[in-house]
């Protein structure tokens, strides 16, 4: 390797200080390019698509450095990125590698082609977030793996040494442009500099400039910044021999970690499996979370998967899934159901023994007659007119004896809500869809939460309805007050009536003879039903409920949901 040239006299050329330098000027960062990556794929889009992630995922990029940093591992995420993403992922041979790829490589060697990376792969390949979440549920394995390998830490002190080998050459740059700068500065002062051109600050092109003295102090600081760039490469040279040295054969390195890395593997599948389960419980479908940036869905899902809303999912799920259970055996008078048959003009419902006036000639005349008369025999159908019904409003106490879990570890308040939430779906899939609103009540009710039927349902309302919960006493008035004027401007603006109504409570209170009647008046002209679901053990709820209620259902066993399974077919 060159020298720094030692100067003479009050400087030396800059031509010949950039002859010294020249090895440091313009050397790109990061250690040496290793001859391949440990996995890489024959897709260029993958490597598009991976710098993408990269870019988009603060975390994965986090864990990158993490274990450059403090492992040597550097790459070692893109190429598992690339190994769950890839369709034909290709693994280096061991020969392959740099030195310092060696615990990277024997770890992925120890994950591809086993049963579970198989596994994994069904939900990553080609998902770029699903990718990512894999490798990143693997973090603390792959730390665990990483200082398995290399006790003495190696790889990390070559990663380091080449840090400090980039940091040194950098300052090369940085005191030659110093020094380039300075006699660019002289051609202001000398025309015959001038006239014979000028270079950059990387000295290419210098012309005459390259035979120009560069001041005592600047060149002094130039061969200071080669020296010490000299040893930091022969550091970072020592280190790679180090872990070369150090490294066991391919074989013995992925035997020591096959079975922590399949393990490893195995838990980011069963993490892919439970954010998608918080996902679906949520009603979060695949198309909405694409449209979600990759930082954005994990938040989301760190959301979805932590506190109530975690303990809420389960049951969410078993609501969704018994009432779609329930909607799909819920046929009203289909079109399809024949009764019997008639005297009608519908030409689609003909008895087979009228196709044959309509076939032979003779018989026309008399068929075109009877057809005017709508005297043709035709199957009597009865079918759903779909006409236009009102809200489903679910009123949800939120007193604090909602709170408490049962013996089973669920909460009314989780058992309402999760109710709630199958009754929005409910709504949604009606023909034509129905708005559906949520009020939260105790001893006051709650601004309604409003999922109007020509709107997207928004997330972020369910989770608040979820997340809300007032606290205080029982009052039934308020909320059945608010669900009255949420009909009343429904059937004002639209003309809608039909309303349904399911009041969620474990408790009782008190209702005047006057609000009763006021009550009785409004179920009248707006004809809606009221369904009364009471929770828990006591009976007291019960009689309350019986004066606003067209139907009270007792549920005791808060594991039950099939217990309001009629309910879902009635609505």
């Amino acid at each position: 390797m060159t020298g720094p040239t030692k100067g003479t006299g009050p400087g030396m050329s800059l031509g010949r200080l950039r002859e010294s330098a020249a090895p440091w000027l313009n050397r790109p960062a990061g250690p040496p390019p290793a001859g391949r990556r440990v996995v890489d794929s024959t897709d260029r889009a993958d490597l598009a698509a991976l710098d993408q992630i990269m870019a988009d995922c603060t975390a994965l990029a986090t864990l990158e450095d993490t274990l450059a940093d403090q492992y040597g591992a550097a790459g070692l995420v893109e190429d598992l990125w690339l190994a769950a993403y890839s369709r034909d992922p290709q693994l280096a041979d061991a020969h392959q590698v740099a030195p310092g790829q060696s615990a990277g490589r024997a770890i992925a060697a120890a994950m591809l082609g086993t049963p579970e990376h198989q596994e994994l792969r069904r939900a990553t390949v080609g998902d770029p977030y699903a990718a990512a979440m894999s490798v990143l549920a693997q973090g603390r394995a792959l730390r665990q793996m990483l200082g398995s390998l290399d006790a003495q830490g190696r790889p990390r002190v070559a990663h380091q040494a080449h840090q400090a080998a980039d940091r040194a050459a950098d300052a090369v740059q940085q005191a030659y442009a110093a020094a380039a700068g300075a006699v660019e500065d002289t051609r202001e002062d000398d025309p015959a500099v001038l006239a014979g051109g000028a270079g950059g600050a990387d000295g290419a092109g210098v012309g005459d400039l390259g035979d120009a003295d560069v001041p005592h102090p600047l060149v002094a600081a130039v061969q200071r910044a080669i020296a010490d760039a000299q040893a930091a490469d022969a550091a970072a040279a020592g280190a790679d021999a180090a872990v070369a040295d150090q490294q066991e054969s391919g074989d013995m390195a992925v035997a020591m970690v096959r079975a922590a890395a399949r393990k490893a593997v195995a838990e980011a599948e069963a993490e892919l499996s439970s954010e998608a389960a918080a996902m679906n419980a949520w009603g979060v479908g695949e198309g909405e979370r694409q449209r979600l940036g990759a930082d954005e869905r994990m938040a989301l899902a760190r959301r979805l998967r932590g506190g109530k809303l975690a303990r809420f999912a389960e049951l969410i799920g078993r609501f969704r899934q018994m009432s779609t259970a329930q909607r799909s055996r819920r046929v009203e008078h289909a079109r399809s159901e024949y009764i019997g048959v008639t005297l009608g003009d519908d030409l689609g419902s003909l008895v087979p023994g009228e196709l044959v006036g309509l076939a032979l000639p003779a018989l026309r005349a008399q068929f075109a007659v009877r057809y005017a008369e709508r005297q043709l025999m035709v199957y009597e159908q009865r079918g759903d007119d779909h006409e236009a019904q009102g809200a489903i409003i679910a009123c949800i106490d939120c007193s604090y004896s909602m709170y408490y879990p049962d013996e089973h570890g669920i909460t009314g308040e989780a058992y309402a809500k999760a109710m709630a939430l199958a009754l929005l779906d409910q709504a949604r899939d009606a023909t034509p869809p129905r708005d559906f609103a949520a009020i939260l009540f105790s001893d006051t009710a709650e601004p309604a939460i409003r999922f109007p039927a020509d709107k997207p349902v928004s997330l972020e309302d369910k989770i608040t309805m979820a997340e809300l919960f007032p606290g205080g006493g029982t009052a039934f008035q308020p909320p059945l007050d608010a669900a009255v004027k949420l009909l009343d401007a429904e059937y004002n603006t639209a003309g809608k009536q039909k309303a349904d109504i399911v009041f969620i409570t474990d408790g009782a209170a008190e209702m005047d003879d006057a609000w009763l009647a006021t009550w009785r008046q409004a179920k009248k002209r707006l004809a809606f039903r009221c369904f009364g679901i009471s929770i828990g053990e006591w009976a007291e709820p019960e009689r309350a409920l019986e004066e606003i209620c067209d139907d009270v259902r007792r549920i005791e066993d808060l594991t039950d949901t099939h217990a309001t399974a009629d309910l879902f077919r009635a609505i």
